[in-house]
């Protein structure tokens, strides 16, 4: 075999109960929509060819994953019988506890690393063998990458695992089956398919080639999760890795940006300049968590589910976060001798030796709250 192609992705977490602020009736509609990638990443598999799909963990849900997503799952493996797809069960779909990846009826082309122990599957054919496990439990605290090396047999060996790289904290306790960069040179791997992380991102030997990688999930789950989501594509040709390609597949965005309402005196004013963020088919595509910040007029009340209110149908979801600071002159009402200024005086002193960013909110928070109170004689909901 001259050319072997293969897709790696991860961190489905299909049945995921996607709560937070999302509505029911909304995350009913992202469940959907994992699926959905599921089936765009199925038909990249059938597009491309490839010899392999590589899964590592985190399919979906275990507690709350239904028999019915499991057949889903199952039919859409049946519809690429071409490709081999290889599954290590991770930390939210581990092996025990259900039975859906020991006793579940799969389709002849799915095999998965069942077993909490480095087993190996050889394909001939193709040159190359791939290596994986699959967790038992919801922990894992055996660092298993110490313990593989892979034989130097001409072959190339492939790794899938579900695993926490903990190379900027050695040492420390993790129940994710923890490694560092050094134990993945170590194995002396072609290629390391990783899952655990939402994001993309590359793992590179001290050459600069691709060691191993961490595809994210093909759709975010949360605004902890930005960019562009979806899987890799690599291909190997003589005992290499030559390429490896990000191939996006999600449909939506979680986007957070901070939003300058500085001089702004009317909620109309706040909606407007939220609405002119983006082209209406980004808005209406993406979820966005928005913090407004600056110093608008002091009369403004921020209400932010008004907001929403006012903005329903411009976006997708929308969450609106207040951090802004009216426009009082607080040089020159600090100035005042009467309690006003000297309530000023003792909250910015305050705020000068404060450097723990989340209490500096709460000192801004009661400072506007207090001058509220002390200006007006009520104090108005922010």
């Amino acid at each position: 075999m001259s050319l072997v192609r293969f897709l790696h992705a991860a961190d489905l977490h299909l049945d995921a109960p996607l709560g937070g602020r999302l509505s029911p009736q909304l995350a009913r509609l992202r469940r959907q929509e994992l699926k959905e990638a599921l089936l765009r990443l199925t038909e990249e598999a059938r597009r491309r060819r490839v010899h392999l799909l590589l899964l590592a963990g985190d399919l979906f849900e275990a507690p709350s994953a239904s028999p019915a997503t499991v057949q889903f799952l199952a039919e859409a493996f049946r519809r690429i019988p071409e490709t081999q797809v290889f599954i290590a069960p991770g930390n939210h779909d581990p092996v025990q506890g259900h039975p859906y990846y020991r006793f579940f009826s799969w389709p002849e082309n799915v095999f998965i690393f069942a077993e909490e122990r480095w087993t190996c599957r050889d394909l001939p054919a193709l040159g190359v063998t791939v290596w994986g496990l699959g967790f038992t439990g919801y922990e894992v605290r055996e660092p298993w990458l110490q313990k593989l090396r892979v034989p130097a047999d001409g072959r190339f060996h492939l790794v899938l695992v579900h695993a926490a790289d903990t190379s900027a904290a050695p040492g420390r306790d993790c129940p994710y089956l923890p490694f560092t960069r050094t134990d993945l040179e170590a194995t002396g791997a072609g290629y390391v398919a990783l899952g655990h992380y939402h994001c993309p991102r590359l793992i590179r030997r001290p050459g600069g080639s691709i060691l191993a990688a961490y595809p994210g999930s093909p759709e975010p789950l949360g605004f902890d999760e930005p960019g562009t989501h979806g899987a890799f594509y690599g291909c190997i040709a003589e005992g290499k890795l030559q390429t490896l390609e990000f191939v996006p597949l999600a449909r939506r965005r979680y986007i957070t940006r901070q939003v300058e309402i500085t001089g702004l005196a009317t909620l109309d004013q706040v909606a407007e300049r939220l609405q002119a963020l983006d082209d209406p088919a980004t808005r209406s595509s993406c979820f966005y968590a928005l913090t407004l910040v600056g110093e608008p007029d002091p009369d403004l009340i921020i209400d932010a589910e008004e907001l929403r209110r006012r903005l329903a149908g411009k976006f997708a979801h929308l969450e609106v976060y207040d951090r802004s600071f009216p426009a009082y002159d607080l040089d020159l009402l600090s100035r005042e001798r009467t309690a006003r200024g000297l309530f000023i005086r003792c909250v910015r002193q305050r705020l000068a030796r404060e450097k723990e960013e989340e209490r500096r909110l709460l000192l801004q928070r009661a400072l506007l709250l207090g001058l509220d109170a002390l200006s007006r004689g009520e104090v108005r909901p922010r």
